[in-house]
């Protein structure tokens, strides 16, 4: 895990297109960062630290699934 956290930090820094980053990272966390953000979106536009927030740092108690409805 740290080393994803470290490709996808890297990503970051590099300011890499955010279509290499999204292939770098793993899709549930696309869907946490959109169940947080309301919007999948949030993820497509970002892809950054919101979202590792939400699956590292928040540590929510619930599983999110690649196939989870995002409101």
């Amino acid at each position: 895990m740290n080393f994803l956290l470290l490709a996808c930090l890297s990503s970051v820094l590099a300011l890499d297109p955010v279509s290499q980053c999204i292939a770098r990272c793993p899709q549930n966390i696309a869907t946490v960062c959109g169940r947080v953000g309301k919007s999948i979106s949030l993820y497509r536009n970002r892809c950054y630290l919101p979202c590792f927030h939400a699956t590292f740092v928040a540590n929510y108690p619930c599983k999110v699934t690649n196939d989870a409805e995002v409101d």
